[in-house]
């Protein structure tokens, strides 16, 4: 034992006199140790993903069980099986082969309960998993075709088909949140080169987040949107974007989309003044989110805009959500020109336009400039409605006798 330890001794000894005299490891040495190491973690998950616990021994019989049902001798074929299911019953081999022998003969059912020991057995098969949704889907089986596509996923964890599979199932059990929740990740999966599809998706989720009156995140993922592929920003998601804000009472920010993508421009009455604006619209994105508050109070600069200039071809109802987001933020003067437009159109055609335009100014209390939108809706076949009679009863200058002196 002493030699023993003598030897070891003077072999640290010459290590460290080597470690002395050699330098650090060569560009090449450590390119030629990563290599090796990816080929044995390379073997070890190869080991690790494919290792049966199929006994060496009953090799022999799965293989001659497999031949059996190539050869149609079905029956011979599910006794073997049988056979080392009772002596290996951890063994995925066999379970996987009977449940494509009852899938051949028609017995869904057995296929399925087979299938899906098997892919328990050996759940790192991705592949397994998607066909025992798909057979589970053929049975009317969706909470089970989520677990699978769930599995799946654990073993692909970015594929967006998975992914888009597993969250149209959700919204169709009702798991609304579950479902938005796969549809982020799609978003997160998408390269910048997928921008349409971005878009599309984005718009989707935020018409379903609308519809649950979850306004925060149908808001903040059709911002996401706007700003990921501005090139890409269509009329109905400006229009979309620009109805969740105003939805929200986040006016200013609606504008600010409404002016970033169609072109609008708001003339002031000098240079010094637009860019004051500009300053206290930055400002107030931070506090929008809590209401209108701050808008109001920024009343006094709002006034100084004189006009808007707007392109023809900007839809009708794109002007609208302007003119809501002009009477909002107290920015009457553009409005005659934009309230002129609007009256050409036929109200039996954009009556729910009209109405959006005067419960704006309802709701700041200028029912003089109301009056004559409702006037032109109670006139109206369509929109003859007890709803708008009693906005139209609303404006009444008997009852709101200083109404008048604000009108527009």
């Amino acid at each position: 034992e002493e030699e023993e330890e003598d030897e070891e001794m003077d072999g640290e000894e010459e290590g460290d006199d080597e470690g002395e005299q050699v330098g650090a490891p060569s560009a090449g040495d450590v390119f030629a140790l990563e290599m090796e190491l990816n080929r044995e973690n390379k073997k070890m998950m190869r080991e690790r993903r494919h290792r049966s616990k199929l006994p060496r021994a009953l090799r022999g019989l799965m293989g001659e069980a497999n031949i059996r049902y190539a050869r149609g001798e079905k029956e011979d074929a599910i006794t073997m099986c049988m056979e080392i299911i009772r002596q290996a019953p951890l063994a995925f081999e066999p379970f996987s082969t009977l449940a494509m022998i009852y899938e051949d003969q028609g017995d869904l059912e057995k296929a399925l309960q087979f299938g899906l020991i098997a892919a328990h057995l050996n759940p790192s098969n991705r592949d397994d998993w998607v066909k025992l949704a798909d057979m589970s889907l053929e049975q009317d089986n969706i909470r089970q075709a989520i677990f699978c596509y769930s599995k799946a996923i654990k073993y692909d964890t970015s594929n967006v088909r998975f992914l888009w599979e597993r969250s149209s199932l959700y919204e169709q059990v009702g798991e609304h949140k579950l479902a938005m929740d796969g549809y982020r990740r799609i978003l997160s999966l998408l390269p910048p080169t997928d921008g349409e599809h971005f878009m599309q998706l984005a718009r989707d989720m935020a018409k379903s987040y609308y519809e649950t009156s979850d306004l925060p995140s149908a808001i903040g993922v059709m911002q996401e949107a706007l700003d990921r592929h501005p090139g890409l920003v269509s009329v109905e998601a400006v229009n979309m974007a620009a109805e969740l804000y105003i939805a929200n009472r986040q006016h200013r920010r609606a504008l600010k989309v409404l002016q970033q993508f169609c072109a609008i421009t708001l003339e002031r009455d000098s240079a010094k003044q637009e860019a004051g604006e500009g300053e206290g619209a930055l400002k107030d994105e931070g506090a929008a989110e809590g209401g209108e508050g701050k808008e109001e109070g920024e009343a006094e600069a709002k006034g100084e805009v004189q006009a808007v200039q707007i392109a023809e071809e900007v839809p009708v109802d794109i002007r609208v959500k302007l003119m809501v987001c002009l009477i909002h933020l107290q920015m009457f003067k553009p409005l005659d020109g934009l309230l002129t437009g609007l009256m050409e159109q036929s109200p039996e055609e954009l009556g729910d336009l009209y109405l959006d335009v005067a419960e704006a100014f309802l709701e700041e209390g200028e029912y003089g400039s109301a009056l004559p939108l409702l006037s032109a809706l109670v006139c109206s076949e369509r929109y003859n409605l007890p709803v708008v009679w009693l906005r139209h009863a609303g404006t009444s200058p008997h009852r709101h006798p200083d109404s008048l002196t604000h009108s527009h």
